[in-house]
């Protein structure tokens, strides 16, 4: 059985229906200010960064590695061109709400952690969805993730 390839706004419109995705976090979103604004609407989106960037969305300024939310904020994390190191996964993660879903996208870069890193968070796994390819994958948060 063969699976269709899909863009970036269907993997993204698939997850939503999928999953009841309220509010997503975007952290080190850098200069992408188009990737979720198809799908999720401006009030829905929580992007973060260490440098003020973006033009057409508001954005949070600050550092992943040290999360301004709390825990279980947000029912989505979309993780593309993410170039946090596997210690700072915990940090991002303990954001997400149980049940919470990580959409991993490869746009343009090479990441840090990638598909393998994240299948070795143990509070993680990964989802089986058909739309999945080498740049877009599901993972769902499993336990409650607490810093260490």
């Amino acid at each position: 059985m063969s699976v269709e390839r899909v863009d970036h706004n269907t993997f993204l419109k698939k997850t939503r229906e999928k999953y009841p995705i309220r509010l997503i976090y975007y952290p080190a979103c850098g200069e992408d200010n188009n990737s979720l604004n198809n799908v999720f609407l401006p009030d829905e989106i929580v992007a973060l960064d260490k440098e003020e960037c973006w033009r057409d969305n508001s954005y949070i300024l600050g550092d992943y590695a040290q999360s301004p939310f709390g825990d279980e904020v947000f029912d989505a994390i979309f993780f593309q061109d993410n170039h946090a190191k596997p210690k700072d996964l915990a940090e991002i993660f303990r954001t997400l709400k149980p049940e919470g879903v990580v959409i991993y996208s490869k746009n343009t870069c090479d990441d840090d952690v990638g598909p393998k890193g994240l299948r070795k968070v143990n509070y993680l796994r990964r989802v089986r969805f058909p739309f999945s390819s080498e740049y877009y994958s599901l993972y769902q948060k499993t336990e409650q993730c607490t810093k260490k």
